[in-house]
């Protein structure tokens, strides 16, 4: 009976702590295309705070937009601007508030690819983009995404085991 309740008591709230990071606090998803190469992986699995509230640039966030064929669609993808920024795209780099983007992880060679003239972001959205520009779908081609619709940050990677860690801006 002793041994019971010295397993017993610490198995619940380790079960609590799971269904509160799971749950409350957390979400899971899992990375389904290669549009966020290198930086995460098709079959990564995630942890996306369940809200999102103050947006910075390089955050990787989990929000739905416009599919290809209109329908919603949730995507992962890195916050290029913030409300207020200027930004424009050009042959896939973007340039915000007229500095180039910082682009340590991204998976494309510059000189080809969309252009998106200039435009300010209102205060109630952010644009997106995928690292791995040529297959990402994103604020390219559907417009800035309102913050209403970004479900929250990607912050670890749980699974596969080897890729387990948090996720790097």
């Amino acid at each position: 009976m002793r041994f019971a309740k010295l397993v017993f008591g610490p198995l619940v709230l380790l079960l609590f702590a799971v269904f509160l990071v799971f749950y409350v606090f957390f979400s899971a998803t899992v990375v389904a295309g290669p549009s966020m190469l290198e930086t995460l992986r098709p079959g990564d699995r995630l942890l996306v705070t369940k809200s999102y509230d103050s947006p910075s640039r390089g955050d990787i966030v989990v929000a739905t937009i416009a599919g290809e064929h209109g329908d919603p669609d949730v995507v992962i993808k890195r916050v290029v601007a913030i409300p207020g920024d200027t930004v424009e795209i050009r042959k896939d780099v973007a340039f915000v508030n007229g500095k180039e983007e910082p682009n340590p992880g991204l998976q494309w060679i510059p000189g080809e690819g969309e252009d998106v003239p200039p435009q300010i972001l209102r205060d109630d959205e952010v644009f997106l983009m995928g690292d791995n520009r040529p297959l990402s779908w994103d604020s390219r081609f559907v417009g800035a995404v309102p913050l209403e619709d970004v479900q929250g940050k990607a912050t670890f990677i749980f699974a596969p085991i080897q890729r387990m860690g948090p996720v790097h801006r």
